[in-house]
């Protein structure tokens, strides 16, 4: 019974990622024949179309957050120590979370510069 329960939550999630993939590139694809319309308020383009130093600060971010998330993991390996896993999903979360907040204040930062 339980086995069943795993072959349809598998199912489920490839086929809800299918479909939100799907959904993705049709709204995009709307969004951008408005645009090129003249549809669409100067306003309502902003979310669309990201700017290059936008593009550059996302990519850092999830750059920082993976490294951290990897340090994590690391020093939690070479602690000679038997450890629980909630406290190892707690420092993996705290390490995660200050990359999180470190590259808000890079963004911030950034942004201000642009400005």
């Amino acid at each position: 019974m339980q086995s069943d329960f795993g072959v349809v939550a598998v199912l489920l999630v490839i086929f809800g990622s299918f479909v939100l993939v799907i959904k993705h590139l049709l709204n995009t694809s709307t969004w951008k024949k408005l645009i090129e319309k003249n549809l669409l308020s100067d306003n309502a383009k902003l979310p669309v179309l990201p700017t290059a130093a936008m593009d550059r600060l996302s990519w850092a971010k999830w750059g920082i957050v993976l490294i951290a998330f990897g340090a994590a993991l690391l020093i939690l390996e070479i602690i000679p120590y038997r450890m629980s896993d909630a406290l190892i999903i707690g420092v993996t979360s705290i390490f995660v979370g200050a990359a999180f907040i470190v590259s808000y204040f890079i963004s911030a930062r950034q942004t201000n510069k642009e400005e």
